[in-house]
């Protein structure tokens, strides 16, 4: 039997929890964000209303106001592939062409709604430049079809901030059952 303050601190504890648990689950609508669409429709993802979206060869390009991350995507179609294997041709794009990043993280189960995904982490300074960056990216796959988003930022933006843009890449959904 659980003694009186116990049984109180156990309460307080459940308490507690359940608010944790409520909170966490607030719709990332009701933090002032709004859903940006890849320029061909295909995906989207909710990031914070006051980012700007950027012209980019027709690709999916996000920057935040401050200009501390900017956020890219791209979408694929290919038959008889798996997640892993389109996870690996990303990888081993960031090893070929960006050399100078460093995985500082295995790829890893991400949970996102109706998709399968990982995920992994990077760090590394850009040649010319002195400020080291992360990358952080999510490869995510709905049948045959996959997306690449990833938001590159500065290290103290990431070790403040990257379960934050985690969450925000839980809201990301394809949006047409066309082709990407």
């Amino acid at each position: 039997m659980i003694a009186h303050g116990e049984e109180m601190k156990f309460m307080v504890f459940k308490v507690v929890a359940a608010l944790s648990m409520i909170l966490s689950t607030i719709s990332l609508q009701a933090l002032d964000n709004i859903r940006y669409y890849s320029p061909d429709r295909i995906f989207s993802v909710l990031l914070p209303s006051d980012w700007k979206q950027t012209e980019k060869e027709n690709r999916f390009a996000i920057e935040s106001s401050n200009e501390n991350v900017s956020v890219n995507g791209s979408a694929y179609q290919k038959e008889k592939s798996s997640l892993q294997n389109f996870a690996n041709i990303r990888w081993d794009l960031i090893k070929n062409s960006l050399p100078f990043y460093k995985q500082i993280k295995t790829p890893y189960s991400f949970d996102l709604p109706g998709m399968k995904a990982v995920a992994a982490e990077y760090a590394g300074t850009w040649p010319g430049d002195k400020r080291l960056t992360y990358y952080f990216v999510v490869c995510a796959q709905s049948g045959d079809k996959y997306i690449s988003l990833s938001f590159t930022m500065a290290p103290e933006e990431f070790s403040k901030n990257i379960q934050y843009y985690k969450t925000l890449s839980r809201s990301l959904q394809f949006e047409k059952e066309g082709s990407p």
